[in-house]
């Protein structure tokens, strides 16, 4: 359930800027061609690194002067999904006043309402929402924004993504669900709001493995009994 949101680095060089499994990289560096735009290379990485950063009024210095807000990196990244990322809210509602896409995806499938939901910025998160984003929207791998709150026990985000509309029973290409995901990892207090919600409890996997079943392999005895008694 790792994701590249999860880990931090900068790097910043010659027109290069790489946070993490993020990048906006020359042509000759090898990348493939981002998304056509009049901004040149170099506005293109100082917008992504003003947004990454939370420099809002630089973001809108260079907003004014024409650089496309919705311009890709190499990963098909934008400028929202840098600045829900790091839960940069002013920069957000700067981005989204200018017509930033709510629910582009870059190319792994991620949005920027899942960067903000897995680093537990549930203010982002409410300005995405309200912006119109895709509360179920799914990488790849079907992961959705749900599951990364179920995995990570962040019930804020996960009480905040049901209010909002999000499939409870949702799964990924393996068949695991948010509940699934929970009681493998032991929250408590989401696998009971995930209940409420009308999760499957009886839902199993491509490998046969229901909530009750990961629950008891990692050994979390109060989870088990909660779903038992859902049973």
């Amino acid at each position: 359930m790792l994701t590249s949101v999860g880990r931090v680095g900068l790097c910043v060089g010659t027109l290069v800027l790489v946070v993490c499994g993020w990048g906006v990289v020359p042509k000759e560096a090898g990348a493939r061609k981002a998304e056509p735009s009049r901004s040149t290379q170099s506005q293109v990485v100082a917008l992504f690194d003003a947004a990454w950063s939370g420099q809002t009024d630089t973001v809108k210095t260079l907003l004014a002067a024409g650089v496309n807000v919705n311009a890709r990196d190499p990963a098909s990244k934008t400028a929202l999904m840098a600045a829900s990322v790091n839960g940069y809210a002013e920069t957000v509602k700067v981005l989204l006043a200018a017509g930033a896409d709510v629910n582009a995806q870059d190319e792994y499938g991620e949005t920027a309402l899942m960067n903000a939901a897995f680093n537990g910025y549930v203010d982002i998160l409410d300005l995405l929402v309200t912006a119109g984003a895709d509360v179920n929207a799914a990488r790849e791998s079907g992961d959705t924004a749900l599951m990364d709150a179920a995995w990570n026990g962040d019930l804020r985000i996960v009480n905040a993504l049901l209010a909002a509309g999000a499939e409870v029973n949702a799964r990924t290409i393996d068949g695991d669900t948010a509940l699934m995901l929970a009681s493998s990892k032991g929250h408590v207090d989401v696998v009971r709001s995930l209940l409420a919600m009308g999760a499957d409890v009886n839902a199993e996997n491509r490998y046969g493995d229901s909530a009750i079943d990961l629950a008891v392999e990692e050994g979390y005895l109060s989870v088990v009994r909660l779903l038992l008694k859902a049973r």
